[in-house]
């Protein structure tokens, strides 16, 4: 039981997500307006891991990022303790929400992570990026592309 113990160990933490989340007034809203935290056109069925649904879900993912650039060799969070924050931002919104959507959206998120992960590693960083007025992470040129390059509203 211990290897087990020290894998979490490994992982992104993400325990308090859910209180920055519930911080950011467009956040609240958005989840209220659309019943769920990440938007993708109509033409998905879920939102896939491409660059115009990471800018579009910026505001989601860039607390995550932070937390990311931190942890020592950049390890994807557990989808069980994701699972947790969400259910946790939904239930301080007073929102009703099922274990099928808490699982979709925390996969939406590991897999958005993981794609800005595997820019920023290839160094595929796009070419419109601006400058972040707060201090930038490894990760953050990945996802910070100008938001009207996005082919729908945020």
């Amino acid at each position: 039981m211990t290897f087990t113990r020290d894998l979490v160990g490994l992982a992104m933490k993400v325990a308090g997500l859910a209180k920055l989340w519930d911080s950011d007034a467009h956040v609240r809203s958005r989840c209220r307006e659309h019943r769920r935290m990440n938007l993708h056109p109509d033409t998905q069925k879920w939102c896939e891991p491409t660059r115009a649904n990471c800018v579009t879900n910026a505001m989601i993912l860039l607390p995550c990022l932070d937390r990311l650039g931190k942890t020592k060799g950049y390890k994807l969070p557990h989808l069980e303790q994701l699972q947790v924050e969400i259910e946790s931002l939904f239930e301080k919104m007073r929102m009703p929400i099922d274990e099928k959507m808490i699982y979709r959206n925390s996969t939406e998120i590991k897999k958005m992570l993981g794609f800005v992960k595997r820019r920023a590693n290839r160094k595929e960083v796009t070419k419109d990026c601006h400058v972040s007025q707060r201090s930038p992470t490894f990760l953050e040129p990945a996802i910070y592309v100008t938001v009207e390059l996005s082919p729908y509203k945020a």
